[in-house]
Parts: structure tokens; sequence; C-alpha cells
């Protein structure tokens, strides 16, 4: 419940107290609920915001699948501003879910038909 504060409170807040906020849940073992609702949030940061929940995602033992799959839709959905970085970071989560790995496939696909 207070993971849950926190975050409600990380969205209200001024800038300086979102940071702070990131930073101190560096140190608390994040419960599914909150991980499912920074993957959310991930795609209105800024980079100092997106690096600090990347390094959250990271560092939690496991992600809910619903995070992978939030994070995954991302990389097609309206938000393509950080698609390329949400993408980095699902390269480095490794996920098994075949939804996901087709996300990212199609996402590299359509990246390279743009490059090429």
């Amino acid at each position: 419940k207070s993971q849950e504060w926190l975050l409600d409170t990380y969205s209200a807040g001024a800038y300086p107290l979102q940071i702070a906020i990131l930073k101190k849940l560096k140190d608390i073992p994040l419960q599914a609920s909150l991980i499912t609702r920074l993957c959310t949030v991930i795609t209105n940061t800024n980079a100092e915001q997106f690096r600090l929940i990347a390094a959250l995602l990271q560092g939690a033992p496991a992600l809910p699948e619903k995070a992978y799959r939030q994070l995954a839709d991302h990389l097609s959905g309206s938000e393509t501003g950080k698609a390329a970085d949400i993408y980095q970071l699902l390269q480095q989560l490794k996920p098994d879910n075949k939804y996901v790995k087709t996300k990212m496939y199609d996402y590299e696909n359509a990246r390279n038909q743009t490059n090429g």
C-alpha cells in the first residue's frame, strides 16, 4: 500500500520530488503492482526519469508478465519517441514471453525497413 502511495505521490509531484521517489524506490523490494505501474508511466518521462525507472525494472528479481506486455506494447504504440529506449530495455531484460518477443521482432523489422 505504501508503494502505491509513493507512485501516486510521484504522479502528482514536482520533478525534484519525482526523482527523489525514484531514487528511494531502489532501496525497496518492488511489488508486482508497482512494477506494472512503472511500465505504464515510463513513456511519460524524460531521460533521467527513464534511466531511473529502467534501473528499477532491471533490479527487480522478476517482472510480471503484464509488465513485459506493457513494455512491448509501447514499441508500437503512439509513444514511439521512447520505443528505441524501451526496445533496448527489453533486450537487457531478456523476456521469454512469445508475445513480447514477437513485438520486439516486429519493431526491429520496422526499424530496419526505415533505416534500410
